[in-house]
């Protein structure tokens, strides 16, 4: 349900500008529910539609008061000019993704790993340009995988016809409404050619970390500690996704 409402705000967007503020607050939702179900196990026969929109206003009042707090936290304890840029640095850092550009991506990436790609080998086991070819393969799909598949849907609609259709027409049909309104263009094994070990190391199984409702200061806070800023992938059925 996350994932298709936050899909929703992204039809027939091609540039970044056109990302509204709903959106952003969608995509902060999904990205905490992911947070909470690799840190609770999580047992619901049912997942009404109503539900959704009470954890959205929630998140979206919890995002509120982290900024709240933050501005509060300066001017209570007087920090010194210093003291705030850290604060502030640690905020950008915590709550904002931090993305470039779409076309800066993969490009400030290998200027980053490139002088380690023997080191990178040696602890993975395999090339870095396969990695660098994974992530090219996760950005498309995420920046134009929808709209496209959309247009394909489109497509095969105007052409189809009931009486000729074939198991593989069917199959690509199947294909295209999972990555439209399921979560096909999450699926990071699927998307990428990169080792199932390598995945295994970067994706929680569910209720598997530890560290995020921990009962600790801030426990549960998106801001300090977020699980997927240490593994961004969830493993769903034995399959690895990223939202």
């Amino acid at each position: 349900m996350a994932v298709a409402m936050s899909k929703i705000n992204y039809i027939n967007l091609y540039s970044e500008s056109q990302v509204t503020k709903d959106a952003i607050i969608a995509t902060n939702t999904m990205r905490y529910i992911q947070a909470v179900i690799v840190s609770e196990k999580i047992y619901t026969s049912e997942f009404k539609e109503e539900n959704y929109y009470k954890i959205l206003e929630l998140v979206k009042k919890l995002y509120s008061l982290v900024e709240i707090f933050i501005i509060s936290y300066c001017e209570k304890f007087n920090k010194n000019e210093d003291e705030i840029r850290l604060i502030q640095a640690n905020f950008l850092y915590k709550y904002v993704t931090g993305k470039r550009y779409e076309f800066q991506e993969i490009k400030a990436l290998k200027e980053l790993l490139y002088p380690y790609a023997n080191l990178f080998e040696k602890c993975f086991e395999f090339n870095i340009e396969l990695f660098f070819e994974g992530m090219e393969k996760i950005q498309y799909a995420y920046t134009n995988g929808l709209n496209e598949n959309i247009k394909l849907m489109h497509k095969m609609m105007e052409n189809l016809s009931l009486d000729d259709i074939n198991n593989n027409e069917k199959e690509k049909g199947l294909q295209i409404i999972d990555n439209i309104i399921g979560i096909g263009l999450h699926n990071v094994s699927k998307i990428t050619d990169w080792p199932h070990n390598f995945l295994d190391r970067f994706s929680y199984e569910i209720g598997e970390c530890k560290t995020f409702f921990d009962n600790s200061n801030y426990s549960g806070w998106p801001l300090f500690k977020n699980p997927l800023k240490i593994k961004p992938f969830i493993k769903l059925n034995g399959v690895s996704y990223c939202f």
